[in-house]
């Protein structure tokens, strides 16, 4: 393990890289924040002028406001996997670095999760979105909240076709009740792709209490 953190191998594509570097220079240049954002919702757009996939209504209506870091792009795509299927301990350590928090327009009450089961738990060493969440209420100084569950074991999103992924997920997560004084939530992910995962997530924290919900992605 300490081999694997310590190496001189960019953990992203293992070419060269300095040991304290995050990732190496060739993998640095091909990752793509964000430029364009809509003027409605803050959905992150690949060229201004677009029409937004939030406002055209892919997304929950309860969403307020969207943040995206990153384009899911090459780089970007393999750290995500190595991180959830290969295991690799030091994109951990990458990740924190490569976060870049945007203004955010509202003051949250909370941070969730959008949470894996407890079975995988035991074949992962951790999970991206908790790294992301607890840098971002770090930052924010805003406790995580630990109300949302996913109840149901679901298949992986990224193994079947985006017409079942909103199937795969139904009913597969609970949120317990929030204190009265939690309104504001802001709902983390790693990923988002059709938006299947984070639209259940957002009606169970909306039927728990909360109004105003934003999401954080670390790519999408």
């Amino acid at each position: 393990m300490l081999n694997e953190i310590f190496s001189g191998k960019c953990p992203a594509c293992s070419g060269a890289a300095a040991i304290n570097a995050a990732l190496c220079d060739d993998c640095l240049s091909l990752l793509h924040p964000f430029n364009h954002f809509c003027g409605k919702c803050g959905f992150p757009l690949s060229r201004p002028g677009i029409s937004c996939y939030r406002c055209k209504g892919k997304l929950s209506k309860r969403i307020t406001n969207i943040y995206a870091l990153y384009h899911y792009d090459k780089v970007v795509r393999s750290m995500i996997l190595q991180m959830k299927f290969h295991y690799n301990i030091r994109l951990k350590y990458t990740l924190k670095h490569l976060i870049n928090l945007p203004n955010f327009l509202t003051k949250y009450d909370g941070i969730v999760t959008v949470p894996s089961h407890f079975l995988r738990h035991f074949v992962r060493f951790y999970h991206p979105a908790d790294i992301l969440a607890e840098y971002t209420a770090y930052k924010l100084n805003v406790p995580v909240l630990h109300n949302l569950k996913r109840v149901r074991y679901t298949k992986f999103q990224s193994h079947i076709s985006r017409l079942a992924r909103k199937e795969n997920v139904k009913k597969a997560f609970y949120c317990k009740k929030f204190k009265d004084n939690v309104k504001n939530i802001l709902l983390v992910d790693d990923i988002l792709t059709t938006g299947a995962t984070i639209n259940e997530c957002v009606n169970e924290l909306y039927k728990a209490g909360a109004r105003r919900i934003d999401v954080l992605v670390f790519a999408k």
